[in-house]
């Protein structure tokens, strides 16, 4: 992806980068092997715009009943994504 294009993702945040004063960075969480979860760009702008980049990853990996599988187990917004594909219902 070009600079150009992750500026205006960053924007949209649909990637929410970590900085550490110059040095900006993009959690590996947000993808799988060389792919960005499918649903990621759904999922992230849902979120509220104050909230901070590690407010916005702890979100991404904790699981929740919202998101439970077939038998009940509870599931992170990324794990879902990953299963199922189905942002809207992340973003939900």
């Amino acid at each position: 992806m070009n600079p150009s294009r992750i500026r205006q993702r960053v924007r949209e945040r649909s990637l929410i980068p970590l900085t550490d004063g110059a040095e900006t960075r993009f959690p590996a969480a947000w993808f799988e092997g060389e792919h960005e979860v499918p649903g990621l760009r759904v999922g992230l702008p849902a979120l509220p715009s104050d909230l901070r980049p590690l407010e916005a990853l702890s979100w991404w990996l904790t699981p929740t009943h919202d998101l439970a599988d077939a038998s009940d187990t509870p599931r992170s917004p990324r794990a879902y994504l990953l299963a199922e594909g189905n942002g809207p219902a992340v973003a939900a």
